[in-house]
């Protein structure tokens, strides 16, 4: 069953991300990331955010101050789905034979060897 999210599929700054095609530095309202209250990105057109364009943001990246702590995160353990994985949920081979029965069901005969079983009688 699928499980539904409550968080947003596209992040707000994605959403607005608008990309503008001025051939003249960006400094007028005719400017479509300025027109929006946005600044130019390296996805404009021809001003791709750079130092000439004059709406564009001087620092675009956050600099993290020496304070801040810089988490890692380990490495990616890749694991195959073997018999001692321990997710809580038991296996469908674990349940089933290979035959996809039960293993506490028998095998229910079919109709041809049920015919062939009365005749031998």
């Amino acid at each position: 069953m699928p499980i539904f999210t409550d968080n947003d599929l596209i992040p707000d700054i994605l959403l607005k991300t608008i990309c503008c095609s001025c051939e003249t530095g960006c400094n007028s309202k005719k400017c479509g990331c300025r027109k929006h209250g946005l600044k130019c990105t390296s996805l404009c057109f021809n001003c791709h955010g750079s130092e000439k364009c004059s709406n564009v943001d001087k620092q675009p990246y956050e600099e993290l101050s020496d304070s801040e702590e810089i988490i890692e995160d380990g490495p990616i353990q890749r694991t195959t789905n073997d018999d001692d994985d321990d997710d809580g949920l038991e296996d469908l081979n674990s349940t089933t034979d290979q035959s996809g029965m039960d293993s506490d069901d028998q095998e229910q005969p079919t109709k041809k060897n049920e015919i062939h079983r009365l005749i031998a009688i």
